[in-house]
């Protein structure tokens, strides 16, 4: 199978109206879901994608963006179709296999990251980012930080009270 039959089973699937679900090695540093799905699940990690409207789901040449719920946060996820196995269409059970996409037991050490090693807020990896601070619980990165203040700091000016000069 290759990458492009993966993009033309989901764009049928999801045009259809058809919940999909993508059996996905959450390993691979290129597949972008959160910190704590990734190291709960890894190398089985099932995303199931209902396309409940169309800027939900976004199937690419390249891969497949959904926006999911993950303990009930909104999530941008993204897969390439090269860490995609199998892909199933929920509402018929049709499906198709990529067994030559069946991850090796041990990812290439260029492909593999840490899970507790993310960023517990946008689940980049810190190769991705400059810095990224840990804590007891959680991580944060330079771009989830700024993010952050820039949050603050609206926050502030909106509930200021209005002072005259």
């Amino acid at each position: 199978m290759t990458v492009s039959t993966a993009a033309a089973f989901a764009r049928s699937v999801v045009a259809a109206g058809h919940p999909l679900r993508l059996w996905v090695d959450g390993r691979r540093r290129d597949v972008l879901v959160p910190a704590g799905v990734r190291a709960d699940h890894g190398l089985n990690l099932f995303l199931d994608v209902a396309p409940t409207n169309s800027a939900a789901v976004d199937v690419q040449d390249e891969g497949l963006a959904a926006d999911l719920s993950f303990s009930g946060h909104a999530f941008r996820v993204w897969v390439p179709w090269i860490a995609v196995q199998l892909l199933v269409d929920l509402a018929t059970g049709a499906e198709t296999a990529f067994p030559e996409h069946a991850p090796p037991p041990e990812l290439p050490a260029d492909l593999a990251t840490d899970p507790w090693s993310m960023c517990s807020f946008c689940g980049m990896d810190p190769r991705d980012r400059a810095v990224v601070v840990g804590g007891v619980e959680a991580r944060i990165c330079d771009v989830c930080v700024a993010a952050a203040a820039e949050v603050v700091a609206a926050q502030r000016a909106s509930s200021a009270p209005d002072r005259e000069t």
